[in-house]
C-alpha cells in the first residue's frame, strides 16, 4: 500500500503544477474527469490504486489545490452520454458527477464550486459498426429529429457546455460547405440552440 501512495502524490503534484502557472482565470475542458475512476470503483475495483485511471483522481485533486482566480473545471463526461437519447440518463450522470463521486475527491466543496458539468454527443455514433449515411439522415443512429431531441435534453441538464463529436460527417469544409452531413442536422442544432435557456 505504501508503494501505491507515492504515484498518487506525484500525480497530485503534477496536477497542481500543470494547472495554474500563468493562467489564473483558465477554463479547463476535460472529456472526462473523476467519473472514470468512480465508475471503475463501482464496477468492482477495490481501490483507486487498482483502477486503470486511478491516478486521474489525485491529478485532478492537484488541479483543484492550485485553483486561483475565476478558474473553471468543465467535465465533458464523454463516456456515458455519447450515444444517449434519454434525458434521465443525462440527469443520472449529472447527479453522479456532482454528488455520488464526492468520496474520491479530496476537497468536495471546492470541486463543486469549480465544476461545470457538460456532455458530449457522438453524431455518427459507432460508424465502424453502424455506418453513417451521408445522404439520408433517417438511416443513421441519430436521425435529425433524434439529434435535436438529444441536444435539447442535454442542454436542459448541462451547466454550460455541450459538445458534438463526429468521425465521418464534417460541419464545414475549407469551401465553407458541410461534408457527408445530410440535410436536417444543422437545422436541428440551430433549433435546439435557439430555445436554450438564458
Amino acid at each position: 500500500m505504501g508503494r501505491l501512495r507515492r504515484p498518487g502524490a506525484s500525480a497530485r503534484a503534477g496536477g497542481h503544477g500543470a494547472f495554474q502557472h500563468g493562467f489564473p482565470h483558465l477554463t479547463v475542458f476535460l472529456t472526462f474527469g473523476y467519473g472514470v475512476p468512480w465508475l471503475e470503483l463501482r464496477r468492482g475495483a477495490p481501490s483507486l490504486a487498482a483502477c486503470e485511471y486511478g491516478l486521474l483522481a489525485p491529478f485532478l485533486d492537484g488541479m483543484l489545490d492550485a485553483r486561483s482566480g475565476r478558474t473553471r473545471l468543465v467535465d465533458g463526461y464523454e463516456l456515458a452520454t455519447f450515444h444517449n437519447k434519454d434525458r434521465m440518463k443525462f440527469a443520472a450522470a449529472y447527479r453522479m458527477l456532482t454528488a455520488d463521486l464526492l468520496p474520491i475527491v479530496s476537497d468536495p466543496a471546492r470541486y463543486r464550486r469549480l465544476l461545470s458539468v457538460g456532455f458530449g454527443l457522438f453524431l455518427d455514433y459507432d460508424p465502424q459498426e453502424r455506418g453513417w449515411n451521408g445522404v439520408d439522415g433517417s438511416a443513421n443512429y441519430y436521425t435529425p429529429a433524434d439529434f435535436e431531441a438529444s441536444v435539447r435534453a442535454v442542454l436542459d441538464v448541462a451547466d454550460e457546455y455541450v459538445w458534438i463529436y463526429a468521425q465521418v460527417p464534417r460541419w464545414c469544409s475549407p469551401a465553407g460547405t458541410p461534408i457527408k452531413l445530410p440535410e436536417g442536422y444543422a437545422e436541428a442544432l440551430r433549433r435546439a440552440r435557439s430555445d436554450m435557456r438564458p
